[in-house]
């Protein structure tokens, strides 16, 4: 009986370093590159038990997760002070290709992802406008190395993030301002689109890019196409 007894003290003491012998010690959300497996997989947190192909694939998961619970949760009673907003994660790499205003490929980790901008819409490579829009990002950013705040995982695969450029302005800013591109009411629901939509507004105004014309928004171009 008592060896019985040592033997499942030890089995549950070495339990949790024959878990993780897989592939290297946790990081700070609870999740490790896999070595052996390849990949990144999660033992502790919101996300514990899953596996993704990236960490930046892990926060785009994480933080569409962190939306549709904030979305569920019950009303706050007016009384109750509203706790802050934890920071969100961003991640780096470095632009490998621009596929057009709004869409291009990062180098994260070593791997390839597709970025979708957050918020907002360019035309599309066939309207008019559409070039244009891509030439603009193209010298703005390729091979230059942008900051990635991850918001959601498009139906795509895409992540849908805010893109900040290395003056640390959001893309999405720049191509607002230049006339290149429509805030994507529909999607833009985060405390920087009213901001986002004063920008579209002046560029409108002052007749910048495409509102120097009637320019169709891509959303209707593309039901129509």
């Amino acid at each position: 009986m008592k060896i019985s007894a040592i033997l499942i003290g030890l089995i549950t003491l070495l339990l949790p370093a024959i878990v993780l012998a897989h592939g290297g010690g946790l990081d700070s959300y609870g999740c490790h590159n896999d070595r052996k497996r390849g990949g990144y997989h999660c033992h502790r947190g919101p996300l514990a038990g899953q596996s993704f192909d990236s960490q930046a694939d892990m926060l785009a998961a994480l933080n569409a997760q962190n939306a549709r619970q904030e979305q569920s949760s019950p009303p706050r009673q007016q009384t109750q002070k509203k706790q802050p907003a934890q920071a969100q994660k961003s991640i780096s790499g470095a632009v490998l290709r621009v596929s057009d205003g709004d869409t291009i490929s990062v180098r994260v980790e070593g791997r390839e992802i597709t970025v979708r901008l957050y918020g907002v819409d360019c035309p599309e490579k066939k309207q008019e406008y559409g070039p244009e829009a891509q030439e603009f990002v193209e010298d703005l950013l390729l091979t230059d190395t942008v900051e990635l705040i991850p918001v959601d995982q498009d139906r795509y695969g895409r992540v849908v993030a805010i893109v900040k450029t290395k003056d640390g302005v959001a893309l999405e800013e720049k191509l607002l301002t230049a006339g290149l591109a429509w805030l994507y009411p529909q999607y833009c629901k985060r405390a920087e689109c009213a901001g986002w939509k004063k920008l579209e507004m002046q560029a409108r105004e002052s007749r910048q890019g495409l509102w120097q014309g009637k320019a169709m928004p891509p959303w209707e171009w593309r039901k129509r196409k």
